[in-house]
Formats: structure tokens, C-alpha cells, sequence
């Protein structure tokens, strides 16, 4: 809502600005027998003719008038009714009635609605399985005690351990993609304690090699099957052998999806 408010307001301010220089009067069009458009500048009582060969910025600029007056009016009666339901509606409220319960009570309760920060601390206080396939591969010991399987993984998750105060990870913790009948491993599943919506993070780390590059697309195109896309819930970093992953493209991504600056 306030952005909406806030969009319509800009708008606002760009119709007044463009309206400073638009000509005296409103527009007037006849249609002819014939289906040819005559156009008339109308100023209080007199209305004069206006040929479009030789003035159609006139003709253009008083259309252009009565349109952004039009829209201005409607604007303005919108955000009137914004304004006053800002005023009225607190959907926190919502939110606040678990907030509120004793923590004995929470324990007992299934929420329909939480904060965005009471879902992020239930969610890390929740356990899930280690993922043991491959046991072998698990050689790099992160700053959180855990261990991963390459170099690159290892950056990303110290990177990520580094915000902990606002930000939270799981490694390859399972999700089921239900409309591909798959169930994937997430190199990293990561909330963020101010939205207090799921991200997953892929590394492709050979994708030189042909064989891992066709399975790793597959994975991609199952989780955009599912309603996953890269760019919006799901973020995807590759290397290859010659190409190895760049810390900066790290700093980068936290920056876009969390808007943090990792040290």
C-alpha cells in the first residue's frame, strides 16, 4: 500500500510538471460524414478551428491535457481512499496475536499468521536431516563447523555464516519439487530475517563437464517447473575449471537478494 501510494504520488508530480506548459482551452473533435476528424480549440465561449497539417502539436498537447486531467482526478480520488485505509489497517495485528501468547502457549498453537522475524527464528530453531550421500566428498570444514564439498561452497557458506545475525542457512537441506516427482539437495537454503522468505542458492561447480552441465540444467528447469526462478527465489553461481568462482559475483549476490555487504 505505501508503495502504491507512493508510485501514484510521483505520478502526481509528473502530471502537474508536464501541465505548466499545455496550452490555453480544451480539444473539440468532429467527426465528418465521411469519417475525417475536425479538430477546435474551445476557449470558454468561442471555439476556434485547427487544421492538422499545420498545427497538430496543438492538437496533440490539448488531447494531452484533458487526458492527464482525467487521470489526475482519478488519481487523486485513489489515493484518498489509499490514505485513509493506511490509516485503518494494521495487518500486523494479524501477526501480533501469536507475538502476544505466553511461550508456553506458542508451543501449543498452530499459527495462521506470524511475523516475519517470529517465522525466521521458528525456522531455525527447526532440525532437518543431514544429507548423506557422498560421504566421501565432504572434505572442507566451514567457519560454522560443518563440512562441505569444495572450495567454493566453502567461501559462499562463511560468507553467508558472516551475516548470522541476520541471516540464516541450511546446507543441503531437502526439497521435494513436487511437479517433477524429484527431490533436490540445495547447496544452501537460506531465510532472511527481514523477508522471512526462502532463497536457495546452486553452485555449479564443473560445468565444463558435459555430463554434470546436462544434469545441473535439468535441476534448474525442475525447479522453474515448480515455480522457482533464477533471479527471484533461486540464485545459481557457476565455475569451471578455468573459471573459478569470483568472490565479488558472492558480494554481489547477497547484496541483491539480502541487501547486505559482506566484510
Amino acid at each position: 500500500m505505501e508503495q502504491n501510494i507512493k508510485e501514484l504520488q510521483n505520478v502526481l508530480q509528473k502530471i502537474k510538471k508536464e501541465s505548466e506548459d499545455f496550452p490555453d482551452g480544451t480539444l473539440r473533435i468532429s467527426t465528418l460524414r465521411n469519417g475525417r476528424a475536425r479538430y477546435y480549440q474551445r476557449k470558454k465561449e468561442n471555439e476556434t478551428y485547427i487544421s492538422k497539417k499545420k498545427d497538430k502539436k496543438l492538437i496533440r498537447q490539448l488531447a494531452q491535457k484533458q487526458y492527464l486531467h482525467q487521470l489526475q482526478t482519478i488519481i487523486q480520488r485513489e489515493l484518498s481512499v489509499l490514505e485513509k485505509m493506511q490509516q485503518d489497517y494494521f495487518p500486523e495485528n494479524k501477526e501480533r496475536v501469536f507475538e502476544n501468547l505466553s511461550e508456553e502457549r506458542k508451543q501449543l498453537v498452530q499459527p495462521y499468521f506470524r511475523s516475519t522475524e517470529e517465522k525466521y527464528e521458528a525456522w531455525k530453531r527447526e532440525n532437518y536431516p543431514v544429507y548423506d550421500a557422498y560421504p566421501e566428498s565432504l572434505q572442507y570444514v566451514t567457519d560454522r563447523g560443518e563440512v562441505v564439498r569444495s572450495k567454493s561452497e566453502l567461501i559462499i557458506a562463511n560468507m553467508l555464516y558472516q551475516q548470522k545475525d541476520v541471516i540464516y542457512y541450511r546446507y543441503e537441506d531437502a526439497l521435494e519439487l513436487k511437479r517433477s516427482h524429484l527431490t533436490v539437495h540445495p547447496d544452501f537454503t537460506i531465510m532472511s530475517k527481514k523477508k522471512g522468505h526462502l532463497i536457495y542458492w546452486e553452485h555449479a561447480g564443473r560445468m565444463d563437464n558435459m555430463q554434470y552441465a546436462d544434469k545441473f540444467v535439468r535441476k534448474v528447469n525442475a525447479y522453474i517447473k515448480e515455480g522457482i526462478f533464477p533471479g527471484i527465489q533461486l540464485i545459481i553461481t557457476y565455475e569451471t575449471v578455468d573459471v573459478p568462482l569470483d568472490v565479488m559475483v558472492v558480494r554481489k549476490m547477497l547484496k541483491q537478494y539480502f541487501d547486505i555487504v559482506p566484510m
